[in-house]
């Protein structure tokens, strides 16, 4: 199946028409090309360039919670959309730096401007994740994708949640020809920093499997495309799955199909590479038929990928950034335990690590999971990690280097998150690329110290302060850190 995208990428080459374009990058178009996926035969993650399945869940979820604002992306460590608000700052009185105009341009021609771009872009992204004020200000994105598909507005002040009507639709008739959801709506496209590319979708239900066609204006065929197949393919099995029918066909249309004129070589590398099986996705969770957003959000976080054969190349190897994280909660002097327990209960905390660490792994040293009760968390998997070649542990893996738990993190989606104990937090931070920490603000007796971190190598993207109640007496807050860049 991933040979239809090859295709088209082979046609832009050869048959594309050279044209301009807003960037002034240039492009080779065509004008009308169709790719259909069987999504009984696998996944249509791409094997021949990395397409990170991180980044697709949780702008997917940023779009199903009606979401415009970047903050929550940045959140997810998700920087796809991150220009477009830029944009929109620097082109505000309360932007005071560098000329960043025709950002975008500049910043692939002239390696000096690059170095400007990138320190006030990452600048912005902090100040989006720790100020409030300024993130409703310039972190929304006006009426895009999230707002249209759950709350378009009608002209007598009401709302249409185009994802549930179309959701019920199915159910009742699902031989419906109105089975659409359409993200472009005119009287809103001038105040959106950027108008919908993916602009409508269609369901159609036969034989018990639900199909969706896609219809898409523009599409970036090296970098922009791949991302589109993956998202309406994880949507459509979302829906499938909610209305009680097996997937069936994806099928993506596209209007203007282009490629900018500096992926010309990328693209002729990634046809020179071999094929793979796609991977097949499976939903962790029992089905549930009552669309809410919490539904989608369980959905969303339960999915998991699972490789139909070993990818052996270095750039199938690549991950996000996000591969593994340290997550852990110290009180004001760095302590984190007593006797292999938490030296205090702060439910908050509990419920922070809980939602983080969902459909994930986990991997912790034998008493740490001892200290649990010896029994693994629900919906996450666990790996303990032990010197005792003859341990054994139901519903765990077991391993015993650091080699092996590294060779799974490359080889399985997702994040591995690194729980403990303090021996296990040293060995595995060189590894680290994120860390979330939880600090609260009171001094305990214990035995046990989160490691030393060298503070220099880390940049604080995100803060939030708990809240404190009856159940949770203790001032705390959540931060995360991000490692820097060399």
């Amino acid at each position: 199946m991933e040979q239809a995208y090859l295709d088209l990428g082979r046609k832009l080459l050869e048959e594309g028409h050279e044209k301009g374009d807003r960037t002034g990058t240039g492009t080779r178009s065509i004008f009308g090309y169709q790719m259909r996926f069987d999504l009984q035969k696998g996944f249509p993650l791409l094997t021949t360039k990395r397409v990170p399945f991180g980044l697709i869940k949780s702008e997917l979820l940023w779009f199903l919670k009606g979401d415009t604002n970047i903050r929550y992306l940045l959140q997810n460590n998700n920087h796809i959309w991150d220009e477009w608000a830029f944009e929109r700052y620097i082109k505000s009185d309360e932007y005071h730096g560098p000329d960043m105009t025709d950002f975008g341009h500049r910043s692939i021609s002239d390696p000096e401007f690059n170095k400007q771009y990138q320190e006030q872009s990452q600048l912005f992204c902090e100040r989006i994740l720790t100020d409030d004020a300024f993130a409703e200000k310039y972190g929304d994105l006006g009426h895009i994708y999230g707002y249209q598909w759950r709350h378009w507005e009608t002209k007598d002040g009401g709302f249409i949640d185009q994802i549930k009507e179309v959701v019920e639709a199915i159910k009742k008739t699902p031989d419906s020809r109105r089975l659409i959801v359409s993200a472009w709506n005119p009287e809103d496209v001038p105040s959106m920093a950027l108008p919908p590319c993916h602009t409508m979708f269609q369901f159609y239900v036969h034989d018990g499997r639900l199909s969706c066609q896609l219809y898409q204006r523009s599409g970036d065929v090296f970098l922009g495309v791949p991302f589109n197949i993956a998202s309406y393919a994880l949507l459509t099995h979302l829906i499938a799955h909610e209305t009680g029918l097996e997937v069936g066909e994806f099928i993506h249309t596209l209007g203007d199909a282009h490629l900018y004129s500096n992926h010309v070589e990328q693209m002729k590398e990634q046809l020179s590479r071999e094929m793979r099986a796609f991977p097949k996705i499976v939903l962790n969770t029992e089905k549930n038929l009552c669309l809410t957003l919490k539904w989608m959000i369980s959905r969303l976080k339960a999915m998991n990928l699972i490789q139909q054969s070993k990818r052996q190349s270095q750039y199938e190897h690549r991950k996000d950034d996000e591969m593994l994280a340290a997550i852990w909660a110290q009180d004001e002097n760095g302590l984190i335990g007593k006797e292999d327990q938490l030296p205090w209960r702060l439910p908050n905390d509990l419920k922070f690590f809980k939602q983080m660490t969902e459909a994930n792994t986990l991997v912790m040293g034998r008493k740490t999971f001892e200290g649990m009760g010896s029994r693994p968390l629900p919906n996450r998997q666990t790996i303990v990690m032990t010197r005792d070649r003859d341990y054994q542990a139901d519903n765990v893996m077991v391993m015993h280097e650091i080699e092996e738990v590294l060779d799974y993190a490359k080889e399985n989606d997702g994040i591995l998150f690194v729980a403990g104990g303090s021996a296990i937090y040293k060995e595995f931070l060189p590894f680290c690329s994120v860390l979330y920490r939880t600090v609260i603000h009171h001094s305990f007796i214990g035995d046990t110290y989160f490691p030393e971190v060298d503070w220099d190598q880390w940049s604080l993207i995100n803060i939030s302060q708990g809240e404190m109640d009856e159940k949770n007496p203790y001032a705390h807050q959540f931060e995360t850190y991000q490692r820097k860049r060399k």
